[in-house]
């Protein structure tokens, strides 16, 4: 099983979404096998103190069950435990359901209210954290998605095992086409019509790489984390030619990497990456303060909300929350309304081709949010 990417319009389906019953399950878990018992007991005690929580609510036992059912099915899926990543989001309402296994941690907890809450998943679209890795083989290239936090899990990608099947059946045609000819006594060498091997070789492994670069394109067309390339020299050359997604790395991974692991393979993009990350990151917090002392900023959640529906925000900076841990399994009725506006102005923002960057600590002692407005905004 493999993961999907979470997208903004996700997000946006998750901020919007609207009943007088939804539930909002968060999850740290754990890729370990004898850890995988444990997150199982911790979702089996969501769902019962949910069912106590939702019949205090005043919910009838069919509703209870009904709203419920999504979570209980994936409790009697035990190789869904098998799958999992560092945290997992699972929203339900009436008739409606979503689950994402994240690369990031996002805490222990639950809610219970008229809307969702998008707070625990807000880090996923921290610009200074995700990256995306690009493991090149002309037999068979493996896409994944990593934070700089947590892990790097292989993405499955749409086309991506069609875009291999149809070359390996062009070149099954060809060799057909050569032994027929063979046999047939009129050409015992196949024409290249001006190639020799190499070239032949080298353009073969061209076309399947731009049939990659197309289904990067279309899946990535809304995303700005970086993409790092992995595997052997001679391979790097052939796919940049091509390639279609703006932020591709300058730094990339040399050498046979078909036979690493995630966690190898994690351990060398980020001897590659988290430089990258920390100067980004660092550089954002001096770039604030250059944008306070010229009037280009917004402090708080009130300025950036007017900033981001104005489309005024270059760059968005949060205070990364405190992330629980352990067996808690607390369900809340709280007012998720702070999370939601937060997660409102991060959807304008990303939508305006802004980025979304969390801090470990306060800005000068501003008011969280604060954000770096466009070189032509002013603070209003």
């Amino acid at each position: 099983m493999t993961f999907k990417i979470l997208k903004r319009g996700d997000l946006q389906e998750i901020v919007e979404f609207n009943q007088p019953d939804c539930v909002s399950i968060f999850m740290n878990t754990h890729r370990i096998r004898n850890e995988r018992k444990k997150d199982h007991l911790v979702l089996k005690k969501f769902a019962d103190n949910l069912e106590h929580s939702l019949k205090e609510r005043g919910l009838r036992p069919p509703d209870r069950a009904k709203l419920l059912k999504p979570l209980k099915n994936i409790l009697e899926d035990t190789m869904f435990f098998a799958y999992l990543s560092c945290g997992l989001a699972i929203y339900l309402g009436s008739d409606w359901h979503r689950v994402y296994r994240l690369p990031i941690a996002v805490g222990n907890g639950a809610w219970v209210g008229s809307e969702l809450n998008p707070g625990p998943i807000l880090p996923y679209f921290d610009s200074a954290n995700r990256y995306f890795l690009l493991s090149l083989d002309q037999h068979g290239c493996k896409f994944y998605e990593g934070s700089s936090v947590d892990g790097l899990f292989e993405i499955d990608l749409k086309g991506m095992k069609e875009a291999l099947a149809l070359l390996e059946l062009v070149d099954a045609e060809k060799q057909l086409q050569l032994h027929s000819t063979s046999a047939g006594g009129v050409q015992s060498h196949p024409a290249y019509h001006g190639h020799n091997d190499g070239e032949q070789h080298e353009t073969r492994i061209k076309e399947y790489f731009k049939a990659v670069s197309n289904i990067l394109r279309a899946e990535l067309r809304q995303e700005n984390a970086p993409l790092i390339l992995a595997g052997v020299d001679y391979l790097h050359p052939i796919y940049k030619e091509v390639n279609q997604y703006r932020h591709l790395c300058r730094e990339h991974i040399t050498g046979n990497v078909k036979d690493l692991d995630e966690k190898g393979l994690r351990e060398l993009a980020l001897k590659t990456i988290q430089p990258v990350f920390d100067q980004d990151r660092d550089e954002n917090v001096s770039r604030f303060h250059e944008a306070k002392k010229a009037g280009r900023i917004a402090d708080g959640t009130r300025a950036c909300k007017q900033a981001a529906l104005e489309g005024r925000i270059e760059t968005l900076l949060c205070l990364r929350s405190e992330i629980g841990d352990g067996d808690n399994a607390t369900i809340r009725q709280v007012d998720t309304i702070e999370e939601r506006q937060i997660a409102e102005i991060a959807l304008n923002t990303l939508g305006a081709g802004g980025r979304l960057i969390f801090v470990d600590e306060q800005i000068d002692g501003g008011v969280e949010p604060v954000a770096i407005l466009k070189g032509d905004s002013r603070k209003r």
